[in-house]
C-alpha cells in the first residue's frame, strides 16, 4: 500500500478555532444570536453548505448560501490562520515520505484555502497533488472528489488508502474501492467511524506508521 490519501482538517491539522470562529460571525452577521456549543467540532468535516444548512435549522433560516459567503470571506481573511498541524503529524508525514509513499490530499475544503494551510504549516512540499472543492461546487461531495482524483492521478484504488476522520472519508474511500482509515483525534466519533465501516482505527498520529504498513 504505497499511495496514501489524507484528509485535512481532523486529520492533518486542527483547523476547529478558525473554523468555528468564523461560522461564529456568518451566523450573527444573519441576524442571529448564535453562542457556538461545545459539540460543533463534531459538524465539521462535510462540505460547508451542509455545516451552514445544520446551524440554521434552529432559526428556520435557508439562507444557506448567503451564510457560506459570509464565512468563506471571514475565513480567508481571518480564520485560515488559526489552523496547526497536530502533534505528531509532521513526523510522521515526513517518514512515510522518506519511505517511499506517495502521498495525497483529498479535501472538502476549498482548493486555495487548502493549498494555502500546508504551505503554512510546512507540509505542502510531501504531497504530489491537493485536491479540494471549487466555487462551481461539483466537487462538494467527498465520494466525487475521491473519484475525480483518482482518475486525475491515474492512481489504482486497490494500490491506495484514505486517511480520514468523519464518515465522508470512510464513505468516500469504500464507495472508490480505497481501504479507509480512521482516526481518533479529529472531529468524527469512535462510534461514526466504527458504523460506516472504517477498516482500522488510530488513536494518535505516531500509531499511523504501524497501521499503514499492514494495511
Amino acid at each position: 500500500m504505497k499511495i496514501l490519501i489524507f484528509d485535512l482538517d481532523g486529520t492533518l491539522v486542527d483547523s476547529a478555532p478558525g473554523i468555528v470562529a468564523s461560522l461564529t460571525h456568518a451566523v450573527r452577521a444573519l441576524g442571529h444570536d448564535f453562542t457556538p456549543s461545545a459539540g460543533i467540532t463534531h459538524l465539521l468535516g462535510p462540505p460547508m453548505t451542509q455545516v451552514m444548512a445544520q446551524l440554521l435549522v434552529p432559526y428556520g433560516d435557508d439562507r444557506i448560501d448567503q451564510g457560506v459567503e459570509l464565512y468563506r470571506t471571514h475565513y480567508g481573511r481571518y480564520g485560515i490562520s488559526g489552523s496547526v498541524a497536530y502533534p505528531g503529524i509532521r513526523q510522521v508525514i515526513e517518514s512515510l515520505t522518506s519511505q517511499g509513499y506517495a502521498l495525497y490530499v483529498a479535501t472538502s475544503k476549498r482548493q486555495e484555502f487548502a493549498e494555502r494551510i500546508l504551505r503554512d504549516t510546512a507540509l505542502r512540499g510531501h504531497f504530489r497533488s491537493v485536491f479540494g472543492t471549487s466555487p462551481d461546487g461539483k466537487l462538494d461531495n467527498k465520494s466525487r472528489l475521491l473519484d475525480t482524483m483518482l482518475a486525475a492521478e491515474a492512481i489504482c484504488p486497490r494500490s491506495a488508502c484514505m486517511i480520514g476522520d468523519k464518515r465522508d472519508d470512510i464513505v468516500a474511500a469504500h464507495q472508490n474501492g480505497l481501504i479507509a482509515i480512521g482516526v481518533l483525534w479529529g472531529y468524527g466519533t469512535r462510534t461514526e467511524l466504527i458504523k460506516c465501516g472504517a477498516d482500522k482505527l488510530v488513536e494518535q498520529p505516531t500509531d499511523l506508521l504501524d497501521v499503514i504498513v499492514k494495511a
